[in-house]
């Protein structure tokens, strides 16, 4: 079971899809994996070196995964569900094709195909994508108030420390949340779990590490 796991888990680490939300999951597998190795000295120092010389050092740390898989069934859980993720997002993807119109030609297949003027782009499966403003963490915010009773209720019981431990449960990379201050910090991680569809693990952790609180259903 647990080699599994390892065979996948590396599987994605050396072969990441391009296509978000693919590439967002494989970066968590990629955190989750490097944090829980972190906590051993002697494993650090293989981390460590894996994010220098991923190649080189890929083997070696597989073998030092396998051994934390054999101790940590909760890490294998975690890294097991993140591996279904990842490949549920990869195969919802469809393949894109590209080629070019010259001239006055047209391509046109099917219904979901996009070509504009002459010397245009075709791209096979796909529609018209217009520049979209994405929703920041203050947009998100301002229009749920069940995201900012929850955004109140985290800086009100977290401090900084503890988002930092949320974070690393959640495969999230706490300097990726870039503000100064624990309110603003919490205001960017909203957003980012809203953006990644990472509420629901959000309000899990929230529910298990404060139980006597009454948290929003959102």
């Amino acid at each position: 079971m647990n080699d599994k796991v390892t065979t996948a888990v590396f599987n994605i680490l050396n072969n990441p899809t391009n296509q978000p939300p693919g590439n967002e999951i494989a970066r968590q597998l990629h955190n989750n994996v490097l944090a829980a190795l972190r906590q051993n000295p002697e494993q650090r120092v293989i981390a460590d070196r894996y994010e220098q010389y991923p190649t080189e050092t890929a083997a070696l740390l597989k073998l030092e995964l396998v051994k934390l898989l054999n101790v940590q069934p909760e890490l294998v859980e975690t890294l097991q569900a993140l591996v279904v993720r990842y490949e549920t997002a990869v195969s919802n993807t469809p393949p894109s094709t590209e080629a070019t119109v010259t001239g006055s030609g047209t391509i046109v297949q099917g219904d979901s195909n996009t070509v504009i003027g002459a010397g245009a782009t075709y791209i096979e499966n796909s529609t018209v994508n217009l520049p979209q403003h994405e929703a920041n963490a203050e947009d998100i915010l301002g229009a749920r108030p069940d995201l900012q009773q929850l955004r109140i209720q985290i800086t009100e019981y977290f401090g900084l420390n503890d988002l930092q431990d949320l974070c690393w449960e959640l495969g999230i990379l706490y300097e990726d949340l870039g503000s100064n201050g624990l309110s603003a910090k919490v205001r960017e991680l909203l957003g980012f779990c809203w953006r990644n569809g990472r509420i629901s693990d959000l309000l899990d952790y929230c529910r298990k590490a404060r139980p006597h609180l009454k948290w929003p259903s959102v």
